[in-house]
């Protein structure tokens, strides 16, 4: 069985900066040839990006977003820097469900997971200065 979270606890998870930049596919065609995932979904229908925004992650911080949320990721070559690119719109991220793909992540973080007794888990990180 499937384990999920919120969008927003996963693209939060890291602590990454982001900014919105919707066309940033007509300032860099490069988004497209660089994508890290299919422009075809499973069942061969055209991925949409509906929100791109740039981010501060670096390529480790991508690949264990990819390998523990499934998010989707491109690179710019003109601004250097990595691009979240959001397959939904219309939705606060906190009510989209997101799959838990790492097993090690779900068992450590039970409380984030959406269960019938947990329909909206939060993460609130605490800083400290």
């Amino acid at each position: 069985m499937a384990n999920y979270t919120t969008y927003s606890i996963a693209t939060h998870w890291l602590d990454g900066g982001l900014v919105l930049c919707n066309n940033i596919g007509e300032i860099d065609l490069s988004v497209y040839d660089n994508a890290r995932f299919s422009w075809d979904d499973e069942d061969g229908s055209p991925v949409e990006v509906f929100q791109w925004f740039l981010t501060s992650w670096c390529e480790s911080d991508v690949d264990y977003l990819e390998r523990t949320f499934g998010l989707l990721f491109t690179y710019s070559d003109k601004l250097d820097c990595f691009i979240l690119c959001v397959p939904h719109w219309g939705t606060m991220w906190n009510s989209v469900a997101c799959e838990a793909l790492s097993d090690d992540w779900s068992r450590i973080n039970p409380d984030l997971l959406i269960t019938e007794s947990n329909p909206n888990p939060e993460y609130k990180k605490i800083r400290t200065f």
